[in-house]
């Protein structure tokens, strides 16, 4: 992802978040990880990650499950009961730290028109 589309991508939910929450994760001043969470648009009843990135060089650290965990206590204080996502398909290492907090798959599935790729979606029931 070049720095214009993370820019495109990233700006307007900073500039007017809406129902969404954007959290920035750092290290030592530097950026490791962002997360985004909101209402789900699907389903009035839960909440959503509609994104979390770590970045390249801080991967295998452990931030991509401090900063999942780190989303679901935030929604868990907004007592949503349950939180959706949708994940690439080919992403096989997301899908394992999603299926190992206990996320499984719905069985839908889409492709965005921004990444013409496959992506599926995920459900985990909070406590």
């Amino acid at each position: 992802m070049s720095i214009e589309n993370a820019r495109e991508i990233w700006l307007p939910g900073l500039v007017e978040p809406k129902d969404r929450q954007t959290i920035l994760g750092f290290e030592d001043n530097n950026l490791v990880s962002v997360f985004r969470i909101g209402n789900d648009p699907l389903s009035e009843t839960r909440g959503h990650l509609f994104s979390l990135y770590v970045a390249p060089e801080a991967a295998g650290r452990g931030y991509g499950r401090a900063s999942l965990e780190e989303a679901i206590a935030r929604l868990v204080a907004k007592n949503e009961r349950e939180v959706s996502l949708w994940v690439f398909d080919k992403n096989s290492l997301a899908k394992s730290l999603y299926s190992s907090a206990g996320f499984t798959p719905t069985g839908a599935s889409r492709v965005d028109d921004r990444w013409q790729e496959l992506e599926i979606e995920m459900l985990k029931a909070l406590k």
